[in-house]
């Protein structure tokens, strides 16, 4: 349900205030997502299941149960990023992708005007 055009200005008013009382938190506020912990836990699941296949490959020449160690941490992992999934909503998963979008269209930018070494120049 949307907001009456009376809500909406109390809410301005609000925002307002809260800018002008704390800057720093208020952009911190605005820079922050509901789905930051969440992209957050996702990552970490993601390295766990990179590296429970990379045990299980590597320890699988020393022996078939070392090698299980290694499965059951990218099983784990990928259960736990299957979980997460599911928490997320799909407004969610789009906001995330539209950060991480933004976070490396970014920082492209920023090493093309730094040039390939660092330098500033081809």
């Amino acid at each position: 349900m949307p907001l009456s055009d009376e809500e909406q200005r109390i809410l301005q008013a609000i925002e307002k205030q809260f800018h002008a009382e704390d800057p720093k938190l208020a952009n911190e506020v605005a820079k922050t997502s509901i789905y930051r912990h969440t992209g957050r836990q996702l990552k970490l699941a993601i390295i766990g299941i990179v590296v429970g296949l990379l045990l299980m490959v590597i320890l699988l020449a020393k022996s078939i149960l070392f090698a299980l160690v290694g499965f059951g941490v990218a099983f784990a992992s990928a259960v736990w990023a299957y979980y997460i999934f599911r928490r997320m909503t799909r407004a969610g998963l789009d906001d995330f992708r539209r950060k991480s979008r933004n976070f490396w269209a970014r920082r492209s930018e920023h090493e093309h005007k730094r040039g390939p070494f660092g330098n500033g120049g081809p």
